[in-house]
């Protein structure tokens, strides 16, 4: 397996984040955890209401309109009463939206990235909710988000797991946005959006730290697994 996968970046191949949360051994329990709440989507179908959900929001961003199949429309309209809330300023959808970043989108691929961590990664979004800088990470399914788990409540891990993926998520955008862009995020945000509710968590600094450092060695236990020579810098 080729552990270095991922996109280019000066000649160099950076894992992307998905991919480093991807080998996180506590994936398995959670899809089995994930059988007890019903059927799923298969992943090309969730992938694509999500893409889809996705670039509705970074057209509405950029000029207040967007155009959605039929069908994630009620997505939209939960993801909607979240934006009305927080009143985002973005500088990022999926891509750049300020000038100033265009330098990070090329042949239709945009990324941020660290040195330091050896990988790569494109946020759902940055900029300032009521000037405080964020980052923010959206989910569409039909399941709601715990951002805690219940001791043996089995049939709660699935929940838990999925919000924990997200907060790790944003941890390693944080690493990326500083180091590549000089954004330093103050909180995070979580944003899943349902068919009939949505739901909405705020990582604030020190929790936002914690995942961080559950994210760094993350990082560094990917890489050992995959017994690659390119690691994240020994010192960071």
């Amino acid at each position: 397996m080729n552990c270095l996968s991922g996109y280019s970046i000066d000649g160099l191949t950076y894992p992307s984040i998905s991919k480093v949360l991807a080998s996180n051994p506590q994936r398995m329990s959670a899809i089995k955890s994930s059988a007890l709440h019903g059927r799923r989507l298969s992943s090309a179908e969730a992938k694509r209401r999500g893409s889809a959900v996705h670039e509705a929001l970074r057209s509405f961003i950029k000029t207040g309109e967007c155009d959605l199949e039929d069908r994630y429309l009620c997505y939209w309209y939960q993801l909607q009463e979240l934006l009305n809330l927080l009143e985002p300023q973005v500088l990022w959808s999926d891509g750049p939206l300020d000038p100033s970043l265009s330098h990070l989108e090329q042949d239709n691929h945009a990324c941020v990235w660290s040195s330091k961590l050896r990988v790569q990664g494109c946020p759902d979004l940055f900029g300032t909710v009521g000037g405080v800088k964020v980052v923010g990470e959206l989910k569409t399914g039909t399941v709601p988000f715990i951002n805690h788990y219940p001791f043996k409540q089995f049939h709660e891990y699935w929940p838990y797991y999925k919000f924990a993926t997200a907060a790790l998520q944003l941890a390693g955008y944080c690493f990326c946005l500083e180091e590549t862009v000089g954004f330093r995020p103050e909180a995070g945000i979580i944003m899943n959006v349902m068919p009939e509710a949505n739901q909405l968590f705020i990582l604030e600094a020190d929790e936002l730290a914690k995942y961080k450092a559950k994210f760094k060695k993350l990082t560094r236990d990917f890489f050992k697994g995959e017994g690659c020579a390119y690691t994240m810098q020994d010192n960071f």
